[in-house]
Parts: C-alpha cells; sequence; structure tokens
C-alpha cells in the first residue's frame, strides 16, 4: 500500500510542494494579522514621539530665554557703548579747544584749576 502512494504521488511531488509552501505563508500572514504586534509598535512610537518633541520644546523655550537674556545684556552694553563714546567725543573737542596759556596769570589760573598752588 505505502508503494501505490508513492507512485500516485510521484507526479505531482512539485506541485504539492509548492502548494505546501503557499498553505504556510497564508497561515504565517494569518497568524501575523491575528496578534496586534504591529498596534503595539505603533503605540510605542507614538509615545516615544510625543517624549521627543515634548523635550524639543523644552530646549527651544530653554534657549529662547537664553537669547533674550543675551539680547537684554547686549542691549545695555550697547547702550553704554554709545554714552561713553559720546564722552570720548565731548573730551577729544575739550583737548583740541585747549590753547596754549598767553599770559603767566591765565598760567596760575589753570594750574590752581588743577589742584596745584603756584608761587
Amino acid at each position: 500500500m505505502g508503494e501505490m502512494i508513492k507512485n500516485l504521488l510521484l507526479p505531482y511531488k512539485i506541485p504539492l510542494i509548492i502548494g505546501g509552501i503557499i498553505i504556510l505563508c497564508v497561515i504565517a500572514w494569518w497568524i501575523s494579522c491575528q496578534f496586534p504586534v504591529s498596534s503595539y509598535i505603533d503605540d510605542f512610537l507614538n509615545q516615544r514621539y510625543s517624549e521627543i518633541k515634548k523635550q524639543y520644546e523644552n530646549d527651544i523655550k530653554e534657549r529662547d530665554k537664553k537669547i533674550e537674556e543675551l539680547n537684554s545684556k547686549l542691549e545695555i552694553s550697547n547702550g553704554k557703548i554709545q554714552k561713553l563714546t559720546t564722552e570720548i567725543d565731548v573730551l577729544r573737542k575739550k583737548k583740541e579747544s585747549i590753547n596754549e596759556p598767553k599770559t603767566i596769570k591765565e598760567t596760575k589760573d589753570r594750574l590752581r584749576g588743577l589742584g596745584f598752588n603756584p608761587r
């Protein structure tokens, strides 16, 4: 009886192997659709995405605060620079307007103005 089955199945050997492979593929596909592995992965990815997005937004807020602080310091520094520049210009104009004293009395008055007491 075993030889009779062998003789019957011998010409159908390749189609039976191909059919078996197709049936195994269909069963594997059906099993993969039944288990919600993809939904677990999607949930994990969505959770991770929201965590990364939240961290990114926090980093951006922190950097924006630092930028605002630095901009305020920059404005203060620019104000100081502007003030010092005007003072320098005033002092240069005063320096240029200084003439040599023409008389001895004028020389003594200038020295007294600087805190010296000439004779």
